[in-house]
């Protein structure tokens, strides 16, 4: 029985670290397109966001 016990303990911690993996991957994913969009805001070629209602009122 104790063997079984190791060896759920031992998927159990497998599949921690894959999550855990994941999250910060996926938390390095948001930081560097945090950084890109920073810059980005800060590059005077880069027009300023609009609402798409207001782009197609220049549109017009």
């Amino acid at each position: 029985m104790s063997e079984r016990n190791d060896g759920v303990a031992s998927e159990v911690a497998n599949l921690a670290s894959r999550l855990i993996g994941r999250a910060l991957r996926r938390a390095v994913d948001v930081v560097v397109a945090a950084e890109k969009a920073f810059r980005d805001g800060l590059n005077p070629k880069v027009e300023d966001a609009k609402v798409l209602r207001e782009w197609e009122e220049d549109s017009s």
